[in-house]
């Protein structure tokens, strides 16, 4: 993943299914994990803006 894909992923302007599915995000292994990422970035960003 490029850094400015991640940095989107990371401030919620792009989500990990999308990333996925357009190619800005490739991976390998257990797509479970990957998701548990999305919703811990989204837990971070809905503290850090309160």
């Amino acid at each position: 993943m490029k850094e400015e894909h991640f940095l989107q992923l990371a401030t919620g302007e792009l989500t990990g299914t999308k990333a996925l599915f357009t190619g800005k995000l490739k991976m390998e292994g257990n797509v479970k994990l990957a998701l548990k990422l999305e919703h811990i970035l989204s837990a971070y960003n809905q503290h850090k803006t309160v």
